[in-house]
């Protein structure tokens, strides 16, 4: 898959701060060197993502969407592989460790088989 399509998608958001963990959904359309979306970050909150990619790092900046004139932070991230990416993402000047996935890249898990036949062998 091009560099250019794999931000392109639903990305599940694990952050971890020294006390919790919280759990969140961002939507990313990547368009040239040009990214936007949205980041759920909560029920109540949701941002506008706006920045961009160079090769696998991604540069956004997050504004409320009921506040769409001031940046509120940004994420600093690298995308590793087709289906995750991990990096930074600052709220309120607080960093915060993170790590997305897109569950439906990664294919599924291959089924368990018997095994080989026995087979009938002039041995």
């Amino acid at each position: 898959m091009p560099v250019e399509q794999v931000a392109n998608g639903t990305w599940q958001v694990i952050m971890q701060t020294r006390d919790n963990i919280t759990y969140s959904s961002m939507k990313l359309v990547n368009v040239g060197t040009k990214i936007t979306g949205t980041w759920q970050f909560d029920r109540k909150t949701l941002f506008n993502l706006t920045g961009t990619r160079d090769g696998s790092h991604l540069k956004l900046d997050l504004k409320r969407a009921d506040k769409p004139d001031a940046v509120a932070g940004s994420i600093d991230a690298v995308i590793d592989g087709i289906a995750d990416m991990f990096g930074i993402i600052t709220l309120g000047g607080v960093e915060t460790p993170f790590q997305g996935a897109q569950h439906s890249r990664v294919p599924p898990p291959v089924e368990a088989t018997t095994g080989p036949l026995v087979s009938p062998t002039p041995y």
